[in-house]
């Protein structure tokens, strides 16, 4: 590669890569609270179940934490499970 078009490049490349990185305080924020303490709401549930043990979160119908679907549930709908199989859709 000839000098020139390093030159042109590194600048470039340079400009790229400060852009994709947000500064620390950009208004960026990531969550970053412990999912397994879940804010209790006024959910209902529609019978679904996930695996006991199972990490409190949210998982798709597909994944292997969520057993059964319950009235109304698919396989591409997200279901909250806690760590005792209880499930809300």
């Amino acid at each position: 590669m000839q000098l020139s078009k390093l030159a042109f490049l590194l600048p470039l490349v340079a400009t790229v890569l400060a852009a994709a990185v947000p500064a620390e305080n950009s208004g960026v924020s990531m969550a970053t609270e412990d999912l397994n303490i879940l804010d209790k709401r006024a959910c209902k549930s529609n019978g679904c179940s996930c695996a006991r043990g199972t990490s409190a979160g949210i998982y798709c119908g597909r994944c292997s934490a969520v057993k059964s679907f319950g009235r109304g549930g698919k396989s591409n709908d997200a279901y909250q499970c806690n760590s005792n199989g209880d499930c809300f859709s």
